[in-house]
């Protein structure tokens, strides 16, 4: 009895593919990155490899690599997509890996940091526009009420 790979949801750039990406499968077999698509079969040696995190919490992952034809990439689609390909990679991208999680936690650290401070600071600058428009305020409510 065979153990099914499981295949990873990707979106596949590149040379003569659709601009807006194609669908596609990626899985790991023998230290190969195997791509599957409608008219597309890849098999990417792990060595080849580049990752990179991107979006403006860097939870996007983007795997690329030059072939023949041009530089293809592939963004991962979904958690579920990344914490298996994160599972499932070869040792040879593990250093790669390392710096990619450690990249993800800082730009999700600076991006908690970010939203806490503007979190503690709307409200504080909500009363000083009402301190500033105070005088303007009693008067519109005198005639109004």
């Amino acid at each position: 009895m065979r153990i099914p790979i499981p295949a990873l949801k990707v979106l596949l750039y590149g040379p003569g593919l659709q601009p807006a990406g194609l669908r596609a499968r990626v899985h790991f077999e023998c230290n190969n990155l195997v791509v599957k698509a409608r008219g597309v079969g890849l098999a990417v040696p792990a060595r080849q490899i580049n990752l990179k995190t991107g979006g403006y919490d860097s939870r996007q992952w983007l795997i690329s690599w030059v072939a023949n034809e041009g530089t293809y990439s592939a963004l991962l689609q979904g958690e579920e997509a990344l914490e298996a390909f994160i599972q499932l990679a070869p040792a040879e991208i593990s250093q790669q890996l390392d710096q990619a999680r450690k990249t993800q936690a800082q730009r999700g650290c600076r991006f908690s940091f970010v939203l806490g401070l503007l979190a503690l600071l709307l409200p504080l600058l909500a009363l000083v526009l009402f301190w500033a428009n105070a005088d303007r305020i009693s008067r519109w409510a005198v005639s109004n009420l």
